[in-house]
């Protein structure tokens, strides 16, 4: 009477039981025996006339790859650490350049330095830098100590530039490359040669006609009148960027 109705219903009950055959198929397979392999079992050949017969070409696994031990890296005792030679040269070279002919009159304090031992290390050696630069005499810079815990570094106590340097290797090196130059240990040290008179050096140089001042420049138009020794205080570089 309805026959689209009838030929879903057969379809319907065609798909079902292949369905059905399908999943029982499936489950005798693969749980089903022994009698039934998919795939050559490897247990039971014969490796050695494996090519021979089944046609199926085996071999042993390899061992496994085990990274061999490596040996401690070693640690270089002081007498194999070398460090480049020493060369004054340049610092010679740079110190012949400049005139000191006013050098017992303007000198350069760089007062005490702050920070780690990288910006120690470099607040002294722009220090010295700026020293040869004008031809001035220098008061050697000290280091400020920090605190135990690392945050309060701009109030500690004061200690020479031994705390982590070589203080008579520095002085030595410097008298050699620049003999011009004297070398004082403290402001009190100046004061005892003559009237001082002192000059705050400013962070940023100022600028004459649009051009940013020199160094030497702003050391020469700040210079103090004659019978005084003229101390430019250095600021620090720490603290500063």
């Amino acid at each position: 009477m309805f026959p689209g109705l009838e030929q879903r219903r057969c379809i319907t009950f065609v798909l079902s039981l292949f369905l059905v055959f399908f999943f029982c198929a499936s489950y005798w397979l693969w749980s089903g025996g022994e009698h039934v392999r998919l795939v050559p079992s490897f247990q039971d050949a014969d490796v050695g006339g494996a090519g021979a017969g089944s046609g199926v070409m085996t071999k042993p696994l390899s061992p496994a790859v085990t990274n061999a031990p490596t040996p401690a890296t070693k640690e270089l005792s002081p007498d194999e650490i070398v460090l480049a030679e020493y060369d004054e040269t340049p610092i010679r070279e740079m110190c012949a350049n400049s005139s000191w002919a006013d050098s017992r009159d303007v000198v350069v304090n760089c007062e005490s330095r702050v920070g780690g031992v990288g910006n120690v290390r470099q607040e002294f050696l722009v220090c010295v830098r700026q020293a040869i630069e004008i031809g001035a005499a220098l008061i050697r810079p000290n280091i400020m100590l920090r605190s135990e815990g690392l945050i309060e570094y701009q109030n500690g106590p004061v200690h020479n530039m031994s705390y982590l340097f070589n203080l008579e290797l520095f002085d030595a090196r410097l008298r050699s490359a620049c003999p011009h130059m004297p070398i004082y240990n403290d402001i009190a040290e100046v004061e005892r040669v003559g009237e001082i008179a002192k000059v705050d050096r400013p962070w940023d140089l100022p600028e004459e006609q649009g051009v940013k001042l020199s160094f030497t420049a702003w050391a020469k138009l700040n210079r103090q009148q004659e019978g005084k020794i003229t101390v430019f205080t250095m600021p620090r570089i720490t603290g500063q960027t």
